[in-house]
């Protein structure tokens, strides 16, 4: 075969499969990126300390009474004014109608107390224009006279008098709306101290009610540290099961204790992961404690482990290049690259489980 009709059949060949070749091509799957970027990072000491709650305690009863109703379980979230539970009424609502009546029998010793004042005063009255004459002895107005401020003192002891069972009636009133115990604010029952049918006194503890929605953290922080941190310190915390949040300090409590050199501190949560945080966990807080130090991170999405190493890809001209890199410490969502990567490096953090080196890529604008 000639070499002119060999070139020819090559020809006649590539292009019957040019088009297969050109269909088989992948398409560019969609990405989402992130810059690796300059992390400042300040030197940190770990202070271990706990979630509490600001709000939380024992839910009392405010009068005396027998049980009658506990609609709560323990573990129930609870709102605030929600009826907690209810004290048996009939004694308190005795209590009420006896306080009102005899606030009416105090009002109507007033009246008569009144009554009297105004029969002493006219006849004080009628004695002191027939002093001068036979009718009527300077003894007799003087006992008039007399007779007058005792019936004064004894209306003021009548207004003392109904003062004090109107007071009466609204303790009474008061005890009676006492008997349905209400939760004070938000929260979840954490214990039921009482049942239906129990009898209880007047600030015997019936539940306690924790609010887990505010909270911050509570650590003993060394002295030698609090000079390091102020209430502008955005702090790194973690928990045991690994949620993430930032704390800034709130208070210190300036009272330190001489066998640990510790004072105690409280930090408000100012930035919360999706994972969710409990008052008593326990949390590992990363206190400054040196001047901030520049290094380079990459977000932790970018982490691809492969046949037991650790690689990113990187993207350029909307192509993905594998690059093994080398971690250091962890820092919330990035981590620290000593080596592999340069600042400005652009990585996919969607997209990149299953990708393969040297991949048509094509990047969401949202992540631009």
């Amino acid at each position: 075969m000639t070499p002119i009709i060999l070139r020819s059949f090559f020809l006649l060949a590539f292009s019957l499969i040019q088009p297969v070749l050109v269909f088989a091509q992948p398409k560019a799957s969609l990405v989402e990126i992130d810059e690796v970027r300059l992390t400042n990072s300040a030197q940190t000491t770990r202070i271990v300390g706990r979630i509490v709650s600001t709000q939380q305690g024992n839910i009392a009863a405010r009068t005396s009474g027998t049980i009658n109703d506990i609609p709560v379980r323990l573990g129930d979230r609870v709102t605030k004014d929600q009826i907690l539970a209810s004290l048996d009424t009939a004694l308190l609502s005795t209590d009420s109608a006896l306080a009102e009546a005899e606030l009416d029998f105090a009002g109507a010793s007033l009246r008569t107390a009144r009554a009297q004042l105004e029969l002493a005063r006219q006849d004080t009255v009628r004695l002191r224009k027939l002093q001068n004459s036979v009718a009527a002895s300077k003894a007799q107005y003087d006992d008039a006279v007399q007779n007058q401020r005792i019936q004064t003192i004894r209306v003021e002891e009548s207004v003392i008098s109904q003062r004090k069972k109107q007071i009466e009636l609204e303790i009474a009133k008061l005890k009676l709306n006492y008997a349905s115990i209400a939760a004070p604010y938000d929260g979840v029952i954490t214990h039921r101290h009482k049942q239906i049918g129990d009898y209880v006194q007047q600030g015997e503890a019936l539940f306690s009610l924790v609010n887990d929605q505010l909270i911050e953290v509570d650590a003993n922080v060394f002295s030698s540290l609090i000079n390091t941190v102020d209430e502008n310190t955005s702090i790194l915390g973690k928990t045991h099961n690994n949620a993430m949040f930032r704390v800034k300090l709130r208070t210190v409590i300036t009272l330190e204790d001489d066998r640990t050199r510790t004072l105690q501190a409280r930090f408000s949560i100012t930035d919360m992961s999706a994972e969710t945080v409990m008052p008593g966990q326990s949390v590992t807080l990363e206190v400054p404690s040196g001047p901030a130090t520049a290094y380079l991170s990459v977000h932790k999405d970018a982490i691809v482990y492969k046949a037991g190493k650790t690689v990113v890809f990187k993207v350029t001209d909307d192509i993905a290049q594998q690059a093994e890199v080398q971690l250091g410490v962890s820092d919330g969502n990035r981590f620290e690259v000593k080596n592999g990567l340069n600042s400005g490096d652009l990585v996919i953090i969607r997209g990149n489980e299953r990708m393969r080196d040297k991949q048509a890529v094509k990047i969401k604008k949202e992540s631009l």
